[in-house]
C-alpha cells in the first residue's frame, strides 16, 4: 500500500488527477472506474478543466461503480446522471464508452455478470478510483462483503440509506434501499491499480480503521489491502495528527 498524504482536499485531488492522467498515458484505450459521491467532484473539476480533456480521453472507457436498482438515467437522482452531469459530458464521453449496469434490466443478475465478463475479456481496469463509506463501505459494498463478491444487486445498510436519504431529501425525499455495485473480487481482480481517495475530518474515524485493521469483510475498504497496487490518498483533516504519522513511518 503506498500511503499519501496531502495538505488540502485540492491537493488531494490534484494528485489523484495525475494518477488518471498517467494511466490514460499509459493505455490510451483504457477502461477507467470512477466513483460517485462528494470525494471525487475535485478530481472531476481537474479532469474537465482542460481544453484538451476530451482529446486526451478520446479512446477510453469509463466503468461506473455504482448505482441505484430501478432507477433511470433521466431521474433526478441517477447516480448515473450525475456521473454524466459532473464528467462525463465535460469530457465528451457518450454512452457507447461507458461500462454500467443497466438499472433497469429485466433480470439485473445477469445484466451484472455480463458486466464481469465485459471487464475481463477487455483485459481489466487500469485504474479503479474509489473513496471511502462512512461504515467502510466501497461502493455500495457494505459491512459483511466477501473478498471475492461478485457486481451484484445488494440492500444497502442503514448508514448508507440515512445518507443517502440526507442527500436526496431537497430533491424529493429519494430513499434508495437496493443498489448495484461491482464487487469486491471484481474490483480486486480485473483492477490494475486502485486509489482511494479519503477527505475530511468526518472519515479520521473510519480512516484509522482502516489502517489499523488488517483485511476483513466487517471493513469493506480494508479488502482492498490485498490488491496487486494499491494508492491511498487522503488529506489532513482526514488523516488527522500523530497515528497517521507514525503510521506512514512503518
Amino acid at each position: 500500500m503506498e500511503l499519501m498524504i496531502e495538505s488540502s482536499y485540492d491537493a488531494l485531488s490534484e494528485s489523484a488527477a495525475r494518477l488518471v492522467e498517467t494511466a490514460l498515458a499509459r493505455k490510451s484505450d483504457a477502461l477507467i472506474c470512477l466513483p460517485t459521491g462528494h470525494t471525487p467532484l475535485g478530481l472531476f473539476r481537474k479532469l474537465t478543466e482542460s481544453p484538451k480533456a476530451p482529446e486526451r480521453w478520446r479512446g477510453a472507457t469509463v466503468v461506473a461503480l455504482d448505482e441505484y436498482l430501478g432507477v433511470r438515467p433521466e431521474q433526478p437522482h441517477s447516480l448515473i446522471g450525475w456521473l454524466r452531469r459532473e464528467l462525463l459530458d465535460g469530457l465528451e464521453i457518450g454512452n457507447d464508452r461507458l461500462l454500467r449496469v443497466d438499472p433497469v434490466h429485466p433480470e439485473p443478475s445477469a445484466a451484472c455478470a455480463a458486466l464481469d465478463r465485459e471487464i475481463e475479456e477487455r483485459g481489466g481496469i487500469e485504474l479503479t478510483v474509489l473513496g471511502l463509506g462512512p461504515n467502510g463501505h466501497i461502493g455500495f459494498n457494505e459491512p459483511g462483503t466477501a473478498a471475492d463478491s461478485a457486481t451484484r444487486v445488494v440492500r444497502l445498510a442503514e448508514a448508507s440509506i440515512a445518507s443517502n436519504a440526507a442527500y436526496w431529501k431537497a430533491r424529493g425525499g429519494y430513499e434508495p434501499e437496493y443498489g448495484l455495485t461491482l464487487g469486491m473480487g471484481t474490483i480486486l481482480r480485473h483492477s490494475k491499480t486502485i486509489a482511494l481517495l479519503v477527505s475530511g475530518a468526518h472519515k479520521a474515524d473510519i480512516f484509522q480503521q482502516f489502517l489499523r485493521q488488517s483485511p476483513s469483510p466487517a471493513i469493506p475498504a480494508t479488502l482492498l489491502k490485498q490488491a496487486s497496487r494499491l494508492i491511498v490518498l487522503a488529506d489532513e483533516a482526514a488523516a488527522g495528527k500523530s497515528e497517521i504519522r507514525q503510521t506512514e513511518d512503518r
